[in-house]
């Protein structure tokens, strides 16, 4: 009784904890982010930051070089882009695909500084003011996220966060 026939998104994983680790292809559904060890990952190499759940879905807080935005997360957009509106055309470093790029120094989320991004800038709707952008599958081929629904925390390492034996 889905609304959109095809699509997987927050209506399957609403009431579930899972791991998205798009370098291996996979979706674990389980209880907790521990349960993860029996899959090799090193949960040690992870690191936990709290999310916000709401009508545009899971959204964290990214400090960049402009200040702190709000990213939503979402699989369907192939780059982490930023309303473009609030960048000074002085700022942008090169274009991609007819889309502005603007480069940060570093990209904060929690305690870890993921380093240097180039940031698509893009005309977001109106309609998508909670958002200041979108954390898309270029951050998630290169990390593994465990989302807690329940805690409303995400735990985040890189995709290389496995033992040696599951590679």
């Amino acid at each position: 009784k889905l609304p959109y026939t095809g699509r997987l998104g927050r209506e399957i994983f609403e009431d579930r904890n899972f791991l998205l680790d798009f370098s291996r292809s996979k979706i674990i559904v389980c209880k907790n982010f521990s349960d993860l060890t029996r899959d090799d990952y090193k949960l040690e190499e992870f690191i936990q930051v709290p999310f916000d759940l709401n009508v545009m879905g899971i959204c964290f807080r990214a400090e960049i070089d402009s200040g702190i935005k709000t990213m939503l997360l979402d699989t369907g957009s192939s780059s982490t882009i930023l309303r473009g509106s609030s960048f000074e055309e002085e700022n942008i470093k090169d274009h991609q695909h007819g889309m502005p790029i603007w480069h940060t120094q570093r990209f904060v989320l929690g305690e870890r500084d993921f380093g240097e991004r180039d940031l698509g800038l893009f005309k977001i709707a109106s309609v998508m003011d909670e958002i200041d952008g979108v954390l898309g599958m270029d951050f998630l081929k290169e990390h593994a996220v465990f989302i807690d629904m329940k805690q409303r925390v995400a735990y985040i390492g890189k995709s290389s966060a496995v033992s040696e034996k599951n590679l």
